[in-house]
């Protein structure tokens, strides 16, 4: 078996959904795009939005998560196959077996749905997100 790791496949440049999965703490300061987590030694980090301090924290106060995405192959073949994207499914093939999967819920009866209320009945069909506990 052989691994691989690609940076264009990377998780932060694939689309992925995230919720909080505890209910949402008053105390905490918002996290805005620009907030970043800063080590400042010892045991003590601080939460800032640029320059200005928003919390402090001790390590012991943080839970950090990191994705990583790998992919795995039975053989150099699979792998090269994979690469060169000869077996890759088109956007026609995709959508068309995902509609064939909403006929037999009964959730689609139009023939060609319009592309707007398709893509939402995708979404809340088969997008399912941890929802927050307490």
């Amino acid at each position: 078996m052989t691994a691989t790791y690609s940076e264009k496949l990377a998780t932060d440049a694939t689309l992925h959904g995230v919720e909080r999965v505890t209910a949402g703490l008053s105390h905490l300061p918002r996290i805005g795009q620009k907030t970043r987590l800063h080590f400042c030694g010892e045991n003590s980090w601080e939460l800032r939005e640029s320059t200005q301090v928003l919390a402090t924290f001790l390590w012991s106060q943080i839970r950090y998560s990191i994705s990583s995405k790998a992919y795995c192959f039975a053989d150099e073949q699979s792998e090269s196959l994979w690469k060169s994207g000869a077996d890759a499914l088109s956007t026609q093939d995709i959508l068309g077996t995902l509609k064939v999967a909403l006929r037999e819920r009964g959730l689609l009866k139009a023939a060609q749905p319009n592309p707007t209320e398709l893509a939402l009945l995708l979404v809340d069909t088969f997008v399912k997100f941890p929802t927050a506990r307490g």
